[in-house]
């Protein structure tokens, strides 16, 4: 897993500053709405090309998961699982300061309002999706992304978990 965080972070400081590309924009479209696209459009690039690459582990993903009779839902959801941390900062450094500060907390102890907002961006996110043209299996799987669910028997929210993770 640390490794894997060291892997995420090279990601992500590349990401900081690179455009969505053309083909970028043809995904996108292909799955969200206008609406959507906008909700989107408010992250930061670095959680743009984040969303990007969970959608598209989720599509290689599909059959290891047997999700393939719902993928578009699940594809949407993963590209708007983090719009919710558009409503928080977003530098690397903070991201990297949220990860470290929650190894040392426990959730409910950290009241660092930032913080909060980070670890709450799940809620968030669906908050600012209930008005978009957005279905209940999407708003569902965007709100529970992080919730730890030891054995959970929902193969949707477990491929969207594992590809976030992954990403």
């Amino acid at each position: 897993m640390k490794f894997q965080r060291v892997i995420q972070f090279n990601m992500a400081l590349g990401d900081i500053f690179r455009k969505l590309s053309k083909s970028d924009m043809k995904f996108i479209r292909e799955y969200l709405d206008d609406e959507a696209i906008l909700a989107f459009m408010c992250m930061n690039n670095m959680n743009k090309h984040h969303c990007i690459r969970v959608a598209k582990a989720v599509i290689e993903n599909k059959d290891v998961f047997d999700i393939g009779d719902r993928i578009k839902d699940v594809v949407i959801a993963a590209l708007l699982h983090d719009v919710g941390k558009s409503k928080c900062r977003q530098s690397i450094i903070y991201k990297v300061l949220f990860v470290l500060l929650k190894k040392q907390h426990k959730k409910g102890n950290l009241k660092w309002r930032e913080a909060e907002k980070y670890y709450n961006h799940a809620k968030i996110s669906k908050k600012i999706l209930e008005d978009k043209n957005v279905n209940n299996m999407v708003l569902n799987l965007v709100e529970n992304h992080h919730k730890d669910t030891g054995e959970n028997d929902d193969k949707y929210l477990n491929a969207l978990k594992y590809c976030d993770d992954k990403n």
